[in-house]
């Protein structure tokens, strides 16, 4: 909300203004530390919480919490306290949903809570990894160094994230306006051609014909057809709200040609990633497995982490549990061997997580040029389609009149 106030300076002036705060006594605290009393306090009009009515617009996304992360890093390595390295971020930051998190951990702080405890009390934003290696670096003393590491942790999570969606937005644009065009030709161009091509005298072709008895089909079914689309989408969206369907569609992405294994690449390499920056942290390996298996994206990677993390509390190896899910490929575990043998378990996890987004990425590259020019060859053979049916009616029709 924001608070009105007018405040007396060190220096003696009076001061006008307006700050955000979750509470007067947020506001009353926000002055003080400023330097400046507070004379008069009011509440300004809040208006319509939108971020509650429209809370997708207003949610905090992965970049809003990296950013957070690096900024209050940078403010605790020049030796700004937690509260006013806190204050400052909550005046500043631009997301409002964001804005009243770090207020409520700020409250925290000051009241005597650990930065971790505030943190924890916003699970959905920050999450288990985030808070326990903040945890240990509070432990440890060295909270500006975890804080740097998640932020590369989540940099690197988002950028391999933006490369996927980079990649499949040029072939989803092309295919949505060949689905548009297509769908514009049978229910507005052709059917006018059609009285067109009934009325001649002639016999038309093939590929006319084929043409005319689709458009007929689409004419005399669009209900049907709309509803079949609709009921199509609506059985795959509630297919995928519920767990068994969601498991179901993503083993099923795992088992796809070509894609299943840049799903396969892309899991493997964060769950590398997540579990070297968490035993850096110095987190136990069982505890490693829970959360890497909570940091997957997909439920058979995340089942096959858990059945590791259960092996590895009946006292079997690492490499020994994992060569057992088929999940993880043979090189994979060999590394993770010679890691375990030589002490080096995190250097290693960290080197195959680096060797994976980069398969990863360039077996995104070789799909998506399979995919573009195959793309084109189907839309240039259905638009020649179209044209050849058009033309060829009136070279016949042209013949008959010579």
């Amino acid at each position: 909300m924001r608070y009105h106030y007018v405040a007396y300076t060190t220096d003696r002036k009076v001061v006008r203004g307006s700050l955000h705060a979750s509470s007067s006594s947020s506001a009353e605290e926000a002055l003080r530390l400023r330097g400046w009393r507070p004379l008069s306090l009011s509440g300004g009009r809040s208006g319509p919480d939108f971020a509650k009515l429209f809370p997708s617009l207003f949610r905090i996304k992965s970049k809003d919490v990296s950013d957070f992360s690096r900024q209050l890093a940078l403010l605790l390595e020049c030796g700004v306290t937690m509260s006013t390295a806190l204050r400052l971020l909550q005046e500043n930051v631009a997301n409002r949903s964001l804005r009243k998190v770090i207020a409520n951990i700020n409250a925290e702080v000051r009241s005597g809570n650990s930065l971790s405890k505030a943190m924890a009390k916003h699970s959905k934003v920050f999450g288990e990894l985030y808070v326990r290696v903040v945890a240990l670096g509070e432990r440890t003393g060295s909270l500006e160094s975890s804080l740097r590491e998640i932020v590369s942790y989540m940099d690197k999570q988002q950028a391999s994230h933006k490369k996927v969606t980079k990649a499949l937005t040029y072939p989803g644009i092309v295919l949505g306006m060949a689905i548009a065009v297509a769908i514009l030709m049978t229910t507005v161009v052709l059917p006018k051609m059609t009285l067109m091509f009934t009325s001649l005298n002639v016999e038309l072709p093939l590929p006319t014909r084929m043409l005319l008895s689709l458009t007929a089909f689409v004419q005399s079914h669009q209900v049907e057809l709309i509803a079949s689309v609709v009921f199509l989408i609506v059985v795959f969206a509630l297919l995928a709200l519920r767990p068994g369907g969601r498991a179901l569609i993503q083993k099923g992405m795992l088992a796809a040609p070509l894609f299943g294994r840049v799903v396969q690449m892309t899991e493997l390499a964060r769950f590398s990633r997540t579990a070297s920056m968490l035993l850096h942290a110095g987190i136990s390996l069982t505890d490693v497995m829970e959360m890497a298996a909570k940091s997957a994206g997909n439920v058979v990677v995340r089942t096959a982490i858990r059945q590791i993390g259960d092996e590895l509390v009946r006292g079997r190896p690492l490499a020994g549990a994992m060569a057992a899910q088929m999940v993880f490929t043979p090189p994979l575990v060999q590394m993770v061997a010679v890691g375990e043998e030589t002490g080096k378990l995190e250097n290693t996890l960290a080197t195959i997580a680096q060797a994976y987004e980069t398969e990863a990425d360039e077996r995104t590259a070789t799909l998506i040029g399979f995919i573009e020019p195959a793309m084109t060859v189907i839309i240039a053979l259905v638009v020649g389609f179209i044209a050849l049916s058009v033309v060829m009616p009136m070279y016949s029709l042209i013949g008959s009149l010579g």
